[in-house]
């Protein structure tokens, strides 16, 4: 028999507000939810609809997720490693581990994406993503084989990681705006950010290379490497605005 002190207790929010925000998640996850297969290549994700999506709590606690059967704890092996006190806005972590996961993914294919959400610099929840990456090396073309006896064979399996301190991907804050682009083994290269849709545009330029590594020779400055970014309004937006002529126009 329920406890009759519960009647009594104070709520959060009443019933209405509890659907109207209940609805607001359910609607980001699923826009999550559209946003990779739209975008996606592969068939896995895009046919065969191998992906999943949710939100979580602050604690790591499911919120609301994809129609599909999920088992295990995705978030705990990241904050076996990564405490979320430590985490920051912006921060990206990546796992494929089907062991150090105990059971959240099924195979090493299925790739997770987990980031931390702030609100006003405090912790409010986690957003996560994955999908099923059609190859990741291993024994067999494709990743997946009926003879292989060790699951290193199936591909490269991949622990709780940190992105951006791995070197993967560089954190670049530009205005309000967080971007990621590679960072191990790419190119030198700057950007051209448009103030107004705030598009960024990478290029390579060897003057500008030139220029700098003179400039740093001549007050004895041992140049690494540089980054320059150049703002302004790109060709889209210097477009004027099409007008659309009704037939009305025409008589």
């Amino acid at each position: 028999m329920p406890d009759a002190s519960l009647k009594n207790a104070p709520t959060a929010c009443d019933a209405v507000t509890l659907e109207i925000v209940r609805g607001a998640v359910r609607a980001a996850q699923a826009e999550m939810e559209a946003l990779i297969e739209r975008t996606a290549i592969s068939a896995f994700i895009r046919e065969k609809k191998d992906f999943y999506t949710a939100l979580f709590d602050a604690d790591g606690v499911m919120a609301v997720g994809s129609n599909l059967p999920v088992f295990g704890d995705i978030c705990g092996p990241v904050f076996r490693d990564f405490p979320p006190h430590t985490m920051r806005k912006g921060d990206l972590y990546w796992y494929n581990d089907c062991y150090g996961s105990r059971g959240a993914i099924s195979h090493s294919n299925d790739q997770v994406l987990l980031a931390p959400v702030f609100h006003d610099g405090r912790r409010c929840g986690f957003v996560m993503g994955w999908a099923h990456f059609s190859d990741i090396g291993g024994l067999r073309a494709g990743s997946i084989s009926p003879d292989t006896t060790d699951i290193f064979q199936e591909g490269i399996i991949v622990p709780p990681t940190k992105l951006v301190d791995a070197g993967l991907l560089r954190r670049l804050d530009i205005g309000t705006r967080t971007y990621y682009e590679h960072d191990y083994g790419y190119p030198q290269h700057d950007h051209l950010i448009c103030k107004k849709c705030g598009e960024m545009i990478e290029f390579p330029n060897e003057m500008i290379s030139e220029v700098l590594e003179k400039v740093a020779a001549e007050r004895g400055f041992r140049m690494s490497g540089h980054r320059l970014e150049v703002e302004g309004i790109c060709a889209n937006c210097s477009r004027p605005p099409q007008r659309t002529h009704r037939k009305l126009d025409m008589i």
